[in-house]
């Protein structure tokens, strides 16, 4: 059947978005309270979000997806959520199953009629379509952690100096590192900003900078300061990718709390931060569903 799912497709469009949902897990409609008013931008973000079936996590995108599940199954889950998630409100069974068969009939409704990677967002009582994506609502396809094989960008590599626009996607092998410092590996449109992106730092101090360039579908690196060996050739590895500046300050991008690593959403060009739960990176009533008692 068709279901909404969690997305981080076009997560940021919006200045007000939001998401605590890591996974293409299935979504509702969060209930509403009264917290923000008519304010659908507002800090509690109830008026604009979905949460997760399974996590009770807000996000403010959700996708169209087929999953492998009938609608007496859909029901049962939905029944399994409103009995865990609400554990101070006095419903019978009637009321519960009376409530999962509103939800499932909304979200069938509002599923039904949209084809599978429809993006869709919530603003107040209405649920409008954002943009439509191959990709949205798919779960990624993640490497094989015993292989380490880098089949998809992992993380996201910056030097501490350097300002958001110099953040790069990359596999970041979870067990090579060079004195604590990540060892990234980036594909081949990545390293072509990599080596771009030097040359502009190496341009502002050529004593302090390496510099760059492409021989082929090779790259030679002169370090600060020149090499009388030469440059050094990097050439790609069995899966394509560059291993530029292995002895560089390479840092994984991480929340500066809880260091959770930052990760790529579906779409590979949004960096998503998997914040460990409970992690106070804002005041709590900055928090999205803070202090959420549905009306």
């Amino acid at each position: 059947m068709r279901v909404l799912v969690a997305t981080t497709c076009t997560q940021g469009s919006r200045r007000s978005d939001f998401t605590l949902v890591f996974t293409t897990e299935l979504v509702q409609l969060a209930p509403v309270c009264d917290r923000d008013g008519d304010d659908l931008d507002g800090p509690c973000g109830c008026r604009r979000a979905f949460v997760g079936i399974h996590s009770g996590r807000p996000v403010t995108t959700a996708a169209v997806a087929e999953r492998d599940i009938t609608p007496a199954r859909y029901r049962s889950l939905l029944c399994h959520t409103i009995r865990t998630s609400r554990p101070s409100q006095a419903y019978s069974d009637t009321d519960i199953h009376r409530l999962a068969e509103k939800t499932a009939t909304e979200i069938e409704q509002l599923a039904g009629g949209l084809p599978p990677g429809t993006v869709v967002e919530r603003r107040g009582g209405d649920v409008l379509v954002r943009t439509w994506s191959p990709t949205a609502g798919r779960p990624r396809e993640e490497p094989a952690p015993d292989r380490g094989e880098p089949r998809r960008d992992n993380g996201f590599v910056s030097i501490d100096f350097c300002s958001d626009d110099d953040i790069f996607p990359a596999w970041v092998s979870p067990h090579w590192r060079w004195n604590g410092f990540a060892v990234p590996a980036f594909t081949r449109s990545v390293a072509a900003r990599v080596v771009d992106w030097t040359n502009r730092l190496h341009a502002d101090d050529p004593d302090g900078a390496a510099s760059a360039s492409w021989d082929g579908k090779d790259i030679l690196l002169v370090e600060a300061g020149g090499d009388d060996d030469g440059p050094i050739r990097i050439s790609p590895d069995e899966h394509g990718r560059y291993h530029i500046g292995d002895g560089w300050t390479w840092t994984d991008q991480r929340c500066w709390i809880c260091h959770a690593p930052a990760q790529p959403g579906e779409d590979d060009g949004f960096a998503v931060l998997l914040h460990e739960p409970g992690c106070p990176t804002t005041p709590a009533d900055q928090w999205p569903l803070a202090a959420h008692t549905p009306r």
